[in-house]
This record gives structure tokens, C-alpha cells and sequence, in this order.
């Protein structure tokens, strides 16, 4: 026996059982278990990120932080104002993800820092707890409410109130939902960093401090977090020493005197900084993530269960890591999702500016964590900018997060942004059958083998980048010459007069080799080029503006070189622009679609007829009545038609990350998968693609312009419907699978037809 598919006959399932869909179920659909019993298909959402704000005020700052008014379903922005030192709000509006901010407020004309806010939603406030320099005492713990207009998108502040005359640090705060109380944890600089609690009552915009509790007469507490366990009505806090050593305890409030009291403190490990504390009122647990002591690219977690009177801690097990310091802010459990959302500081990604941040989503499940991949937010801050600002508004699962800006002077700005979700950690087979909304059919569960696995969505896998013209180039396109099973590439040469340029390229596996380039229009610059392969003369045809005119060209390959025929206008006045070309198999013509300047920049096309290297056309046609931009054709070979797509002078933005999606067409819509970045610097334009039909395999061409080479690329994109045996597969967050390691494995490859589901 040589194959583990030899265990099973041929054609056969098992471990299958019946389920009831939710929603139209195709067969080799990847499913997830419902709470209700039924299955669903795994899908999956995309982050959308809004534009980093404008600067809140002009000048550098740092311990920014941020809070949700329910309310008046607005946010409060808080930053100081390094060139002063004075604390400083700003209400802002969300709208999608776009700010409108009102006035920004100094509430208090003395230093301050290491502001942190919280919501009162008793009193429908904003609470403020910072170190400030009133009446001349240094660094006193005090309290300040303010109040939001969203009419004018103001606040105002009551009076600020010191609890504390010391100097005071690293505070955490949580309200208590039964006593209507903020509990606020500090360790004090005055007597020994002894930690300390205590509590606060808000009546209007008057807050009120009780006597200040030590939770821990041990010096040098440094971090720590506190949360409310609404199920149980009590306050859980860790902190960790500087020594790394942590304890944690559990407060019980005591509204009517204002007071705390405090279990005694419970060891919990050794090698614990920078922690972030979540509660999860689904499960009724609470998240300790840190940073490990000693290895600052490390983080770990524990899940603690709140008894009521004491706390029992899961095993101490590894979260996530990078190749440099891991920097966690504040996390927010996002209700609507059932998971945590955790940013951070990843030193070592420097795509925006130095200190990247990005974050992951969390789900528990027991006293286990299962953390997703990162998703980078495309801004640079640092420790100081948001290292307690999360926030977010529960009811539509968006997120503020508030940053200082190491791109632009540390100027205090903000980003808002929906986190990308998905129910893959539901998983639990695969569909054995298609099966109606409602209905009942087969799933094949995990630990059972399927046979049908060219159903399955695979999601697409990128070969290494091959460097086919080391010098800057411009307006690449590409198409597959099948007689010869070759990829053609046509590109202006920017460093040759930017002359008309095309290069034979061979696919082998996932890599690609080329030939020399060939020269077809060496008397003057060329601009929008497009090609596409006629068939029935085995020729490729370009399409391209040269000068005034449209023009056309017929090439022929030969090995691993082309060459070139006689030059014929399909425009002779005029300028042609965003010219694209397809071919009808039906009439077994070339339709070309260009931008007709001479005629009110209409979109327009004309037929053209192959004959030998040689190409003629007919009488060119105007598409619509109005301007257009960017045409785009392309052949339906169902229908027999030719459709070309163009656009009215709106010129959109473009993402400059190269990236590529599978679509799968059902009726007259299309649906994604999740997209694969294939070059991830900054600058990949001029993208143009071809597949090679012989091998099953795009080539994706560009434009990188990192650090202004400008230099020409390819990639060779693998969607084959075959598996590799003895490879283990993964379902991505939108329901594909792939080698692509995530945090659920599909299974295992018994040959290129069948799947044995992990189980």
C-alpha cells in the first residue's frame, strides 16, 4: 500500500453526517457549526481602514487615549500638548469611517499627562483620570468630567479634582455597572509604588474621590489592568512587579461609602510586563495578555475564572510574537463579533513609518485563546500615542484609535476602521453535496475523507517576483500566445526613448524566464498599449497611441523571441487613450476600445481583421454618447459578445499594494475570496495579467516602484483545482482553503482528488 487513499474505496466519504443549511449550500463548501445546530458557510469580511485624521492640534504630543459616548454617539479624543504640557479634548463625529471634530478644549491651563477616559453611562459622561501639577503638587492623581454637545460636537468640563497630592503612575480603570462607581488601580511613587484602588462617584460633571485603598504594600508595581466582571459584580485586577512577578485580586465596591475592599492577592506568574486586560461577558472570563519579561517579542496569556471570591488561572500559553518589540495598547471586546480586538506596536513593521501598528482579533473558547493573523493599519506611532485609546462604538463594531504620528512631527491624529471578521474557528467539515437553504444534506466532518475537493475553494498562491527589465519601464500588459504556450509582455521602455518593447516569457512550475526584448516602434514614444492573442492566425496583436494616431501591430513568436509586421491606424485623428483589446472567437476578429479625443473623448471601438503579419480595420463606432476614461474590453464567449467597460471622468485612487483575488461567477454576480498580496511594497502600478491556459497558471506583470526603481516584474499565480498529496491545507478566514498556515488546519491531501479532514 503506497497511498493512505488506498484505506478507502474509490469515490467513498466518511465520518458524514446530515445537517440543515443555513442559507444555499453548494457541494465542497467549507461549513461552520451554528449555535443552532445548523451550518453555514465560512465567510469571512474585510478591515476597512479610514483616512488618518488631520492633525487634532498643531503641535507634538503624546498619551493620547480615547472614549465612545453612547449618548451622544460621539467620541472624545484626548492628547497632551507636548509644547505645553496642558491636556487637551476634541469631540469627534464618525461617519463611515471618515471624522468631522469639533473644537478641540484645553481643560486645564497646568501640565498633565497620561491621561486615560472611561464612559459613565449612569450619568451619560466622560470621565478623565490623569497626572496633573495643580496648586503646585506634582504628578497628583486627579479626576475631571466632561460633558458632549453633539449639536456642536463641544464638551465642557466640570471642575478637576485631585484624590491624590503624590506622584502616582500606571493606572488602569473600569466602571462598576451595580454601584454606579469608577474603580481606578495606580501604584504610588510617594510611598514605596506601593498599588493602590480607588474609587469615584460622577454626579453631573462633579466627581467624587473616596479614601485610596492599598491593594499591595510591596514596592514597584509597573503594569497592570483592571476590568468588571458583570456576572459576578466585582472588580479583577493584575499587576505585575518590576521583577515581572504578577498578582491579581478581585474588589468588591461599596457604593454607599465609596470604598473598595480587596481579596488577598493571588500569585500569578514571573515574567509579565505591559499587560492588557479584557473581559469577555459571553464567557464570563477575563484575557491577561503580556509581554513576556526577557523577551519583548513574546507575548503569552492566561484565562482567569472569577469564582466570586477567588480566581483560577488557565496555563500560561503563547499568543503571537514578531521579530522585534511588541508594544500592546488598550483592547476593546467587540460585542457584536463575540471577540476581542487587541492593537499593538510592532516595532519591526516600518511599511508606514517606524513603529507600525496593526491588530488581531481574539476568540475564547474555554481557557483558550485563539488569536488571528495581523492585519497591518497602515499608521506609525509609538508607545505614547494610543497606548490606552482603543475605543468603540458596540453598536456598529467600529473602532477609534488614537495616535501620534511619527510621519508628521508626532502630530496627535486618529484612525477609525471596522475589523475584518470571520466564523472560521466554527469549522467543522466540508459539504458532501449541495444543499438548499433549510434543507438537509451531507457535511463530511473532520476526521472523515472527501473525494470531491475540485469543488473546493482554493485560494491562490504566489510564486517569487522575476525581474524582466532591470530599468525603469511604463504601461506593461500581457497576453498568452497558446500555439506556443508563452507569455507575451508589451511595455513602453522609459530608459529607451520609451519606445514600444514586448519580451517572450516561459512558465515553469511557479517561476518564469524570458527571452530578449524586441523593439516595435523605433522611431517614436508609444503610450496605453494593450495586446491580446488572436487564434485562428496564432498572432499577437498590440493595440497602442502613438503621436495622434491609434495604432495596431501584428507580432509573431517564435521560441523564446517575436517579431513584428507592418503598423496599420485604427484612429488617424485625434488622440486615442486607454486603448484595450480583445478577441471575438465567434467572428474570430480583434475588437479594439479606445478613449476617442477627437470626438468628445467618447468610448468607441473598431473591428480589425489578421491577415498574415498584416492587420486592417473597419469603420470605427462610438459606444456611448458621453466622455469616458480607462476601457477596458473583454470577450463573453457564452453569449458571443463583446463587452467593454469604461469610466466617465470620475478618476478614482488606486492601491498601489499589488494584490490578487479569485472571483467565482454564479448567475450574474460574483463572489471573492480573500485577496493575496504579491508585491507588498508601496508602489506597484501599470498591473496587467494573462493566463496561460496550457499549465493553468496567471502571470500577473507590474511596475515596482520602491524607492523609485521603477523596475518591471512578474509573478506567476497558482488557482490549479489539484491538491498535493501528503500537504496539509488550511481554511482561510473567508471559507478557501490553502497551504497557507492558519489557526484551522482543513486537513490533509491523500492525493489530488481527496482530503482526509483533520479530526
Amino acid at each position: 500500500m503506497s497511498n493512505l487513499s488506498e484505506l478507502l474505496p474509490a469515490g467513498s466519504s466518511v465520518k458524514s453526517a446530515d445537517f440543515v443549511a443555513q442559507g444555499t449550500l453548494a457541494s465542497g463548501v467549507t461549513v461552520g457549526l451554528r449555535s443552532d445546530g445548523k451550518v453555514e458557510a465560512i465567510t469571512g469580511t474585510s478591515t476597512v481602514i479610514g483616512t488618518k485624521s488631520a492633525a487634532i492640534f498643531s503641535a507634538a504630543s503624546a498619551y493620547g487615549t480615547s472614549v465612545y459616548d453612547i449618548n451622544s454617539d460621539r467620541y472624545v479624543i484626548v492628547f497632551q500638548n507636548t509644547s505645553t504640557s496642558y491636556p487637551t479634548a476634541v469631540v469627534a463625529q464618525l461617519t463611515g469611517t471618515t471624522f468631522t471634530f469639533g473644537t478641540p478644549v484645553v481643560w486645564q491651563s497646568a501640565g498633565a499627562s497620561k491621561e486615560q477616559a472611561i464612559y459613565d453611562p449612569d450619568q451619560n459622561k466622560v470621565v478623565i483620570f490623569y497626572q496633573s501639577q495643580l496648586g503646585g503638587a506634582d504628578h497628583s492623581g486627579t479626576g475631571i468630567v466632561g460633558n458632549v454637545t453633539a449639536g456642536t460636537n463641544s464638551i465642557t468640563f466640570g471642575t478637576p479634582v485631585s484624590w491624590l497630592t503624590k506622584s502616582n503612575n500606571a493606572w488602569s480603570m473600569a466602571y462598576d455597572t451595580t454601584a454606579d462607581r469608577i474603580v481606578g488601580h495606580y501604584y504610588d511613587n510617594g510611598n514605596n509604588n506601593y498599588l493602590y484602588g480607588v474609587v469615584a462617584a460622577v454626579s453631573g460633571t462633579t466627581i467624587t474621590f473616596g479614601t485610596p485603598v492599598v491593594v499591595r504594600s510591596t514596592a514597584y508595581h509597573s503594569y497592570g489592568g483592571t476590568v468588571y466582571d458583570a456576572y459576578r459584580n466585582k472588580i479583577i485586577y493584575v499587576y505585575a512587579q518590576d521583577d515581572g512577578q504578577a498578582y491579581a485580586g478581585i474588589g468588591t465596591v461599596n457604593a454607599g461609602s465609596n470604598s473598595i475592599s480587596y481579596t488577598t492577592a493571588q500569585a500569578v506568574g514571573n515574567q509579565q510586563q505591559r499587560t492588557q486586560l479584557t473581559y469577555d461577558p459571553v464567557s464570563y472570563k477575563t484575557v491577561d495578555l503580556y509581554v513576556v519579561v526577557g523577551a519583548t517579542t513574546t507575548t503569552k496569556y492566561r484565562v482567569i475564572t472569577n469564582s466570586g471570591s477567588s480566581l483560577t488561572f488557565g496555563a500560561e500559553t503563547a499568543a503571537f510574537s514578531e521579530s522585534a518589540n511588541i508594544i500592546p495598547y488598550r483592547a476593546v471586546y467587540d460585542v457584536t463579533n463575540s471577540r476581542i480586538v487587541q492593537p499593538y506596536v510592532d516595532v519591526s513593521d516600518t511599511s508606514p513609518g517606524n513603529y507600525g501598528i496593526v491588530y488581531r482579533t481574539a476568540t475564547i473558547s474555554g481557557d483558550t485563546v485563539t488569536y488571528s493573523d495581523k492585519t497591518d493599519l497602515g499608521i506609525a506611532s509609538d508607545f505614547f500615542g494610543g497606548a490606552d485609546g482603543l475605543s468603540c462604538d458596540q453598536s456598529n463594531a467600529k473602532f477609534v484609535l488614537p495616535f501620534r504620528d511619527n510621519t508628521d512631527s508626532t502630530y496627535p491624529k486618529a484612525v477609525a476602521f471596522t475589523a475584518g471578521e470571520t466564523n472560521v474557528s466554527s469549522y467543522i467539515g466540508i459539504t458532501d453535496q449541495a444543499i438548499s437553504s433549510a434543507a438537509t444534506g451531507k457535511v463530511v466532518c473532520k476526521g472523515g475523507a472527501i473525494t470531491n475537493t475540485g469543488l473546493i475553494p482554493l485560494a491562490p498562491v504566489a510564486g517569487t517576483p522575476v525581474v524582466f527589465k532591470a530599468s525603469r519601464i511604463n504601461e506593461t500588459v500581457s497576453t498568452f500566445d497558446s500555439a506556443n504556450n508563452k507569455i507575451v509582455i508589451v511595455y513602453k521602455d522609459y530608459t529607451n526613448s520609451s519606445y514600444g518593447t514586448a519580451i517572450v516569457g516561459t512558465v515553469s512550475g511557479s517561476s518564469i524566464s524570458f527571452g530578449s526584448p524586441a523593439v516595435f516602434s523605433g522611431t517614436n514614444a508609444i503610450s496605453l498599449p494593450s495586446c491580446v492573442f488572436d487564434p485562428s492566425s496564432n498572432k499577437v496583436v498590440i493595440g497602442y497611441s502613438q503621436g495622434s494616431t491609434g495604432v495596431a501591430i501584428v507580432g509573431t513568436v517564435s521560441g523564446t523571441s517575436i517579431s513584428f509586421g507592418s503598423a496599420a491606424n485604427y484612429m488617424t485623428s485625434g488622440e486615442s487613450k486607454f486603448n484595450t483589446i480583445t478577441y471575438d472567437s465567434a467572428a474570430q476578429k480583434v475588437v479594439v476600445a479606445f478613449q476617442d479625443t477627437a470626438n468628445s473623448a467618447k468610448p468607441t471601438a473598431a473591428v480589425g481583421t489578421v491577415s498574415g503579419t498584416s492587420i486592417s480595420f473597419g469603420t470605427k463606432v462610438a459606444i456611448s454618447p458621453y466622455g469616458s476614461n480607462y476601457t477596458s474590453a473583454t470577450f463573453d464567449s457564452n453569449q458571443n459578445k463583446v463587452l467593454i467597460a469604461y469610466e466617465d471622468y470620475t478618476v478614482s485612487g488606486s492601491a498601489q499594494i499589488g494584490t490578487v483575488a479569485a472571483g467565482t461567477v454564479s448567475g450574474t454576480s460574483i463572489s471573492f475570496g480573500t485577496p493575496v498580496v504579491f508585491n507588498s511594497t508601496a508602489s506597484t502600478v501599470d498591473i496587467t495579467s494573462a493566463f496561460d491556459s496550457n499549465l493553468n497558471k496567471t502571470v500577473i506583470s507590474y511596475q515596482d516602484g520602491t524607492g523609485g526603481s521603477q523596475v518591471g516584474e512578474s509573478v506567476v499565480i497558482d488557482l490549479s483545482s489539484d491538491l498535493t498529496p501528503n500537504t496539509a491545507y488550511f481554511v482561510q478566514d473567508d471559507g478557501t482553503i490553502s497551504t497557507t498556515s492558519s489557526t484551522t488546519k482543513a486537513g490533509t491531501a491523500l492525493s489530488t482528488t481527496s482530503l482526509l479532514l483533520t479530526g
